[in-house]
């Protein structure tokens, strides 16, 4: 098992305020902050502080690419209603953010057998996630094609005068209730 690193040993609260600190001065100073350290009673080195400003760096950047990643998937899927298979999504995602955060985590530190085990889970979340995709398309799909059948139903009927589902409420659930604009 390697060694744990000198910042790892530090009681949370001051690990907390060196990250903190080396965020608020862009992951640099890394001489200063040592200074601070050691006036806090720690005797850590800038290099091993450049060290943790380099993962702690990295990890943000992988949580502003996932996030920035996620919000790009949202603007350009269309929204059918299926409030089920969006939350299905949602997990997927979170567990697909929780192994990237491990893997950065396991890049200085870890067996080489920790991150192959790691990269499969990754692999598995993906597929599922690709399941949960084609799940709801398919759920849309069907459900839009459900109501065109219906309206067309409904059209019909009222052309022919007979009493039957109403054309208007049926426009009405399918883009209240479903979500389904087309």
């Amino acid at each position: 098992m390697p060694k744990r690193t000198s910042i790892s040993q530090m009681p949370p609260t001051i690990r907390a305020w060196l990250e903190k600190t080396l965020s608020e001065n862009g992951f640099s100073q890394f001489e200063w902050l040592a200074e601070l350290c050691s006036e806090k009673g720690f005797t850590i080195s800038k290099s091993a502080i450049g060290r943790h400003s380099k993962f702690l760096q990295n990890r943000l950047d992988a949580i502003h690419a996932s996030t920035t990643a996620a919000k790009l998937i949202e603007q350009q899927s269309r929204d059918d209603g299926n409030a089920l298979g969006g939350a299905v999504m949602t997990m997927i995602n979170s567990q697909l953010f929780d192994i990237m955060v491990k893997l950065q985590e396991l890049d200085e530190e870890s067996k080489p057998d920790d991150r192959a085990e790691l990269l499969s889970k990754m692999a598995r979340a993906v597929a599922d996630l690709n399941r949960a995709m084609q799940s709801q398309k398919k759920f849309a799909e069907d459900a839009r094609a459900k109501f065109d059948k219906l309206e067309a139903q409904a059209t019909k009927d009222q052309a022919g005068g007979k009493k039957g589902l109403d054309l208007e409420t049926l426009k009405r659930v399918r883009e209240q209730v479903y979500g389904i604009t087309s």
